[in-house]
């Protein structure tokens, strides 16, 4: 559904190219290993948080290839890896996309919203012609990411939140 797209201060690029066949690159190895820390992790479902084996990079890796599409966050100036895009997309049985996303970056590169930048550009690069539903859950001790959301023009939606998750919808087309 979405290609890769640029903002003033990002460049978000699939990583497919750096990952085939399960290896991991040094150079995006050390970028996960700094940027997949507890604090960082701590709001992310359990299908994003570490093993706690050997080679928990790798299989964190291997997992996120498996479905939907992962997307790196660059640094337009640096190449620095900030972060990670990730989405998941299905047809909504009525002739439309239903896409899923969530994201986290590097702690370093926190609170200088690059969130609000990413989110802002992604809805932008939505590609013309179908109706797209982008959804994003946030858990209740998240209010940033809730904020960050807001700030796109995503909604709050009662019917598809939980107890302990809000969940959050834009319709871009």
């Amino acid at each position: 559904m979405l290609s890769d797209f640029e903002t003033s201060r990002l460049r978000v690029a699939d990583w497919s190219p750096h990952v085939r066949g399960g290896v991991v690159p040094d150079w995006l190895n050390t970028a996960l290993v700094r940027m997949l820390t507890p604090d960082v992790l701590k709001h992310l479902p359990p299908p994003l948080q570490l093993s706690g084996g050997p080679d928990q990079i790798a299989e964190w890796v291997q997992r996120q290839s498996q479905d939907g599409m992962t997307f790196l966050i660059l640094d337009r100036a640096s190449g620095a890896v900030l972060g990670l895009l990730i989405t998941a997309s299905f047809e909504d049985g009525q002739g439309g996309i239903d896409t899923h996303i969530g994201y986290l970056f590097d702690e370093q590169a926190w609170g200088q919203g690059f969130a609000t930048e990413l989110l802002l550009g992604f809805v932008a690069a939505v590609p013309a012609g179908r109706r797209v539903r982008l959804i994003g859950g946030v858990g209740l001790d998240n209010p940033g990411s809730a904020r960050v959301l807001q700030k796109a023009g995503f909604r709050r939606d009662a019917a598809m939140s939980s107890s302990d998750t809000d969940m959050f919808v834009l319709q871009v087309r």
